[in-house]
């Protein structure tokens, strides 16, 4: 059976360092102003910035991938571990296991893609 790939990512994990973009853009050799993957903040009105009223603030990051990379430098930069990539047809890759074991969104299936993006909730 052909390989599938696909990347996992765990929104619980990331703490927002940025290291997965830092890790792309190096990797990838790209200008100044070209980010392929991003980490966004979700929350607050702005970057870092949380989000509700004093005492009961929220905050939360949102890795953004390109879903170009067939060896992706961002998932091997996170420090936190919450990105993970492999074969899904593998039944014994981690990715599997995730996307089997829990509950997952994938955006844009129809595009054609890849690798598959899992959103683990």
């Amino acid at each position: 059976m052909a390989q599938k790939y696909g990347i996992a990512i765990d929104y619980r994990r990331c703490i927002g360092c940025g290291s997965c973009s830092v890790s792309c853009k190096l990797e990838n050799n790209l200008p100044n102003d070209v980010w392929y993957c991003t980490v966004n903040t979700v929350g607050g009105a702005s970057k870092d910035c949380p989000g509700g009223s004093y005492g009961a603030n929220t905050i939360a990051y949102q890795p953004l991938r390109c879903q170009h990379c067939e060896n992706p430098a961002c998932v091997e930069g996170c420090p936190t571990l919450a990105m993970t990539f492999g074969d899904l047809n593998d039944p014994e890759s981690d990715i599997s296991k995730l996307v089997a074991e829990r509950e997952c969104e994938q955006l844009l299936v129809d595009s054609g893609t890849g690798p598959c993006m899992y959103y683990l909730k």
